[in-house]
């Protein structure tokens, strides 16, 4: 239990008129409506993809939120070792996502729906840096829709954000995401040997980072490839409808 010393009107102190300004749009971003790009659309989760994200949650596609790596010291009881209710999940885990950073759906065309999320959690203000978690089961991690879903969240988080580096984490497996991000411009910065216990052996755990003078540098080429692929997407439907809209971030 954890007890709190009641302050007097006496101990408290002035705080001066500028402390209690807002914050500047740079270090307080607000929450965006949706991220619009040629191929998909970012946007705040709603009660109606808890669903699917309990779903991908139950099945262990959908990495823990409460550790990047699985915790085989914790109790039996505890959250990330047992199975949940869909009602305790959004007590817990969902709740603990949802208000820990940046999370939002992506969403690919209408014929495809919902198609995984992108998260930026733990950031650290004081160092200028967070961590990216992102999330496409199957095959869509290789699509071009989860790739400029990557460049534009990436995008919007170096832009309103007080970020000055993105870290993520991956087991050396994950070949396929670990290869995404390293087109977006991660680089590889430590690799803890044999670290986790996984199926029947231990893997390496992967650390990248990018910092924002890398994106801002690779953000053009990275952009511009998905801009030619929907502009051939565009002309093989319909040749006279090869100019798309432009990114808008």
């Amino acid at each position: 239990m954890s007890f709190r010393r009641r302050t007097g009107r006496a101990d408290r102190k002035a705080v001066p008129a500028s402390a209690k300004q807002p914050k500047s749009l740079d270090s307080r971003p607000r929450l965006p409506a949706t991220l619009e790009g040629r191929l998909v659309r970012l946007r705040p989760a709603s009660r109606a993809d808890y669903t699917l994200l309990f779903a991908w949650r139950s099945d262990g596609r959908w990495p823990s939120p409460f550790a990047a790596r699985p915790d085989r010291t914790a109790p039996s009881g505890h959250p990330s070792q047992r199975a949940m209710s869909f009602e305790e999940w959004q007590m817990t885990e969902l709740k603990f996502v949802l208000q820990s950073g940046l999370f939002l759906i992506v969403d690919g065309p209408a014929n495809v729906g919902t198609i995984g999320f992108v998260q930026m959690n733990r950031l650290s203000d004081s160092d200028g840096w967070a961590y990216y978690r992102e999330f496409f089961p199957g095959d869509l991690v290789r699509s071009w829709q989860a790739l400029e879903a990557t460049g534009l969240f990436l995008d919007y988080l170096f832009h309103r954000y007080p970020i000055r580096k993105l870290y993520a984490e991956f087991l050396a497996f994950q070949e396929t995401p670990l290869r995404k991000l390293q087109f977006a411009g991660f680089e590889e910065e430590m690799r803890l040997k044999d670290d986790t216990w996984y199926g029947d052996s231990y893997v390496d755990y992967v650390f990248l980072g990018l910092f924002r003078e890398e994106w801002l540098q690779r953000r053009g080429e990275y952009l511009g490839q998905i801009a030619v692929e929907d502009a051939m997407q565009h002309q093989e439907r319909a040749p006279q409808e090869v100019s798309p809209p432009p990114l808008q971030v």
